[in-house]
């Protein structure tokens, strides 16, 4: 595949937490009610990520047994649950994506799972540094595990 074909897939993710954080300042109100449901959409597209990046990537057995332990921890771990090191598994996710339908598809996921989060960002103090360093972690790790492979 072409840079030209990978950078956009590549971009669309990186900007989805700097989105939802504008979308969140832009509705404020709403904010304090949905927060329960941003939460559980993360939760939701963690699990289809997942399942997407476990299932067409024709991993050994052992691969997916790991990556599934890696699911049921963040699972019942989720109380210490830390969207930088989310990013950060699904940069990597996306430069291992073995074929162009599935590094879209994970790309789409991953952007939605970055609006939601910029959206909680919003209502932190630095949201704005915190939805462009999330992005970014993304980004540089997408970059990085692509580059060292």
């Amino acid at each position: 595949m072409g840079v030209l074909t990978i950078l956009p897939a590549l971009l669309v993710p990186a900007v989805a937490p700097l989105a939802g954080y504008f979308l969140g300042k832009a509705t404020k109100e709403e904010l304090k009610a949905g927060k329960k449901y941003f939460t559980g959409m993360q939760h939701v597209l963690f699990i289809a990520i997942a399942a997407v990046f476990l299932y067409a990537g024709k991993w050994n057995f052992y691969v997916v047994v790991a990556g599934l332990a890696v699911v049921f921890a963040y699972l019942v771990f989720r109380q210490v649950r830390n969207p930088f090191l989310s990013e950060a598994l699904f940069g990597i996710a996306f430069s291992l994506a073995v074929n162009a339908e599935i590094i879209f598809l994970i790309s789409a996921l991953v952007f939605l799972y970055g609006l939601p989060t910029g959206s909680i960002f919003a209502t932190q103090r630095k949201g704005l540094w915190k939805s462009i360093g999330a992005g970014l972690l993304f980004g540089i790790f997408a970059w990085a595990t692509g580059f060292l492979l």
